[in-house]
């Protein structure tokens, strides 16, 4: 990855995997952040680590371009509840919604914080998307 012209075709081909649309003028302004992320990944040796490092949806933003949500316990939920069914399941990574204990879980407040513990709770009770339907937005809905 080291000419501009194969790392822009490969994030041509990250946009279209996670169908994120992006004007031309956003996509020239977002394509130095996206060749950074890509950098640090190529740069990072996994070594005998236990995880793996690539590109996901936010992979052209950065933290300012995210939203100002306080979200991180909803991440954190939806990544434990994705491991632990890897490990417990068939080894089959799942990815969950992060926004919809957001919007929906009303034991946590939304943007302004919540426990990732209160999200398991929801969890057994609800039945969460898959984050291919329901996208985060860095944002609750009002009620």
């Amino acid at each position: 990855m080291e000419s501009d012209d194969s790392m822009w075709a490969l994030y041509e081909r990250w946009g279209a995997h996670h169908e994120v649309a992006r004007d031309a003028g956003d996509k020239l302004r977002r394509f130095g952040t996206f060749k950074e992320m890509l950098r640090s990944v190529y740069a990072a040796d996994p070594g005998d680590k236990h995880y793996v490092l690539g590109l996901i949806v936010f992979a052209d933003m950065t933290s300012q371009a995210q939203g100002l949500c306080g979200a991180c316990w909803a991440f954190a939920a939806a990544a434990a509840v994705e491991s632990l069914n890897a490990i417990k399941g068939n080894g089959l990574l799942v990815d969950l919604s992060p926004q919809e204990p957001i919007d929906c879980d009303r034991g946590n407040n939304g943007c302004t914080g919540g426990f990732a513990l209160k999200v398991f709770d929801y969890i057994e009770g609800a039945r969460v998307a898959g984050r291919s339907h329901e996208f985060y937005r860095g944002s609750r809905p009002t009620d």
